[in-house]
């Protein structure tokens, strides 16, 4: 795991930088969403008032977002 950010009051959203996923996760820590982004996926920010999330791919040099609903 390497980022997190504050999706909402009770839930969370973590990146996977092996893998390249980004987890929404519950206050009980269940998984509730699953994103697939790119290996290298490391710190993200979330941009509430457009549920976009901002994440840098550090292996391929870029940065992408991802609308979430």
């Amino acid at each position: 795991m390497d980022g997190i950010a504050r999706y909402s009051k009770n839930k969370w959203l973590i990146s996977d930088f092996l893998k390249g996923e980004i987890f929404l996760i519950n206050e009980k820590g269940q998984i509730e969403k699953t994103i697939t982004s790119k290996k290298g996926a490391a710190d993200i920010f979330y941009i509430h008032e457009k549920n976009l999330i901002v994440v840098p791919v550090l292996m391929d040099n870029e940065v992408v977002t991802y609308l979430v609903d």
